[in-house]
């Protein structure tokens, strides 16, 4: 049986916050959908004909959960000025994203909404699979650059098959890697921050990982082991395979 987290929610929203990733967790929003939608557009138009704006929260609503047709229904809303009463923005294309709905997502493309390089996060750090995380790197925008903030992603949900395929794929961070322990930035701690949230169960196989493509990793991480039945076992072998130096 395969182990991980779907979907991972970083605990102190740290070290993935530089990511500005998963609007899952961004947004205030309820997620419950069992209203329905025509409810919801009735709401709409009431707030319109007393001159209010409604909350766009209520479209982020339907993309962060993927559904497609309630996202396509109140994207053709028109207020009194017969303008569109919700926008396409890079708030509901991440949202949509985070739902791990192609086709959703597909439409929004069509449509012309605006993606970021966080698009990507959105789809991988949400624990999905392996077949749509292919859709997602071949689809999304995202460089060499954002190689950790990919990578600490799929760290965070849990999932070492995941990580291993995108490695394959040449997502490996190379430059990060590659650095002297002196010129370490907080950045380069990503993947190893991401795994200390994790249980001990799925932390031990991904550091084992990191460590033997000399990801970097200092003492610094420990403050990021929230677990204290398990902090002894992670820091210690933390120290064993980074070779962490601490004063006795």
């Amino acid at each position: 049986m395969k182990l991980y987290i779907k979907p991972y929610k970083p605990i102190y929203k740290f070290p993935l916050i530089y990511c500005r990733v998963y609007s899952k967790y961004l947004y205030n929003i309820d997620n419950n959908i069992d209203n329905n939608i025509d409810t919801d557009i009735n709401i709409i138009t009431d707030l319109i004909n007393n001159d209010k704006i409604p909350n766009t929260n209520m479209i982020l609503k339907y993309a962060i959960n993927g559904n497609k047709d309630c996202v396509e229904r109140l994207l053709k809303l028109k207020n009194k000025e017969n303008q569109e009463v919700f926008k396409l923005s890079v708030e509901l294309f991440n949202g949509a994203c985070s739902s791990g709905n192609i086709e959703l997502i597909k439409y929004l493309q069509d449509e012309g909404c605006v993606k970021d390089e966080y698009s990507i996060l959105e789809i991988i750090g949400n624990g999905y699979s392996e077949d749509i995380v292919k859709w997602g790197l071949e689809n999304l925008k995202h460089s060499k650059n954002d190689d950790l903030d990919i990578l600490a992603s799929a760290v965070g949900t849990g999932n070492l098959d995941i990580i291993k395929y995108l490695m394959d794929n040449n997502i490996i961070a190379t430059k990060s890697r590659e650095k002297s322990d002196h010129d370490i930035r907080i950045e380069d701690l990503e993947p190893v921050l991401a795994a200390c949230e994790l249980p001990y169960v799925l932390f031990e196989p991904i550091i084992l990982h990191l460590s033997k493509y000399n990801f970097k990793c200092d003492a610094s991480v420990f403050f990021n082991i929230v677990n204290d039945e398990e902090y002894d076992k992670k820091k210690n072998l933390l120290i064993k395979e980074f070779n962490i130096y601490t004063w006795s």
